[in-house]
């Protein structure tokens, strides 16, 4: 990705993840309906000003915009969703979204195509901003159950800012580690930006009367570590997104067109997932669920990479589609529990954490990944390097889900007194 175009993605990440948390707890604040409908209307903006846009830097500047009004609507969707439903109906609505998210991860990239290939790269943020709009005419229909909780004067702007410089810093730091020339003044503000920052942020919160993000949720570790897992899974997964385009063009010859298909089994496995929660007993617990997605996808992830060396294009199919349904089967229960964990007025917040922490294992293997495939390129896997880093990823993330099962095993995730007894 050249320089110019990475900044273009990196000013919407790093509004998106830096910021999310703060909107969830805006729409606690001051309820989640009017957050929402405040997001998609200034979508629809943001969108019309990127498609719009006269220079680069314009363009930059916009989609920093566009960060900030999905950072807005993403944060309250699922408190909106989960709140306006009976608690045991929970976890089959959290399946819709699972269901939902993955037909536009599979369906957007090849519209996205299409808009481009006809219309222009313009197309694909004017398109959106029609679609915003519609969306926007039927938020009145959506009822806010949970209005507002607290005073207008509680709310944690110190700790707003502090948040931002931390995940700004984690977004900072992987930028440069994947810039190929070292700039050692951005490694060492971006370091101390992740160290001082969160040890700030930390100390900040945990004296607030009305915190972000309340700290002593992250001191139960099994809690802590569902969210470590969170950005391991995202960030194992990433790798298909990261490295499998090359691996089908040149290994399997397949054209753009074709691949966009083959890249499309990811999702449409989470959408598999997420109906298949839907369905899913009550008496089936919700981290059975993130336990057995951790395995699945790292399975999924180890077929792609022994079936690319093979060159076998129809396993490496089945793979993706194992992936997808890991990654959608551990998307539900960790929204679930989270969901279930934070009491609901805070569900603004609890929505978000899910969000975020998949952006931050986005962003950290852009970096982590790269390297990976450095390194077996340097140990003489010319050619298989790919394959092999599907590999390693994949025995990586089983061993972090043994880890991850016995380090929950016995917790009692959804206990109705919303905290893990």
């Amino acid at each position: 990705m050249s320089g110019r175009l990475k900044w273009i993605v990196i000013s919407y990440i790093l509004a998106v993840a830096s910021l999310a948390i703060v909107f969830g707890k805006l729409g606690d604040l001051f309820g989640h309906r009017r957050v929402l409908a405040n997001g998609v209307a200034a979508s629809v903006l943001s969108y019309l000003l990127c498609a719009f846009a006269p220079t680069y830097e314009f363009l930059v500047g916009f989609r920093f915009l566009q960060g900030i009004s999905q950072g807005l609507s993403l944060s309250c969707i699922v408190a909106l969703m989960t709140l306006n439903v009976a608690p045991e109906r929970k976890r089959g609505v959290v399946g819709v979204l699972v269901t939902v998210v993955g037909v536009g991860m599979a369906a957007g990239p090849i519209l996205g195509g299409v808009l481009v290939d006809w219309f222009g790269w313009p197309s694909v943020f004017w398109s959106r901003a029609v679609l915003a709009a519609v969306i926007l005419l039927f938020l009145g229909h959506v009822a806010d159950p949970d209005g507002p909780k607290e005073r207008v004067v509680d709310f944690d702007g110190t700790g707003a800012l502090l948040l931002f410089v931390v995940v700004g810093s984690v977004i900072s730091l992987s930028a440069i580690m994947t810039a190929g020339q070292l700039q050692p003044l951005l490694l060492v503000a971006s370091v101390a930006g992740i160290l001082v920052g969160g040890y700030a942020f930390h100390r900040h919160e945990c004296r607030h009367p009305s915190p972000i993000v309340e700290m002593s949720h992250f001191s139960h570790p099994p809690f802590a570590f569902l969210q470590l897992a969170a950005v391991v899974i995202n960030l194992s997964c990433f790798s298909v997104l990261l490295l499998l385009p090359f691996a089908l063009a040149s290994g399997f010859d397949l054209s753009s067109f074709e691949s966009g298909f083959v890249l499309a089994l990811m999702p449409l496995g989470m959408v598999a997932a997420g109906l298949a929660v839907r369905r899913l007993p009550g008496t089936a617990s919700s981290i059975a669920l993130g336990r057995s997605g951790l395995v699945l996808a790292a399975g999924g992830l180890f077929a792609v990479g022994y079936f690319e060396q093979q060159s076998s294009l129809a396993f490496t199919a089945i793979g993706l589609i194992a992936t997808g349904l890991g990654l959608g089967a551990f998307k539900a229960g960790c929204v679930d529990i989270t969901t279930t964990f934070l009491p609901p007025a805070q569900r603004g917040v609890a929505g978000s954490l899910y969000n975020v922490m998949q952006v931050l294992g986005f962003v950290l293997g852009a970096s982590f990944l790269t390297g990976i495939a450095d390194w077996h390129l340097a140990g003489g896997h010319d050619g298989q390097e790919d394959a092999m880093t599907f590999l390693t990823v994949g025995g990586g993330l089983l061993a972090f889900a043994i880890a991850f099962f016995i380090s929950t095993l016995g917790k009692a995730f959804d206990s109705p007194a919303n905290r893990i007894e």
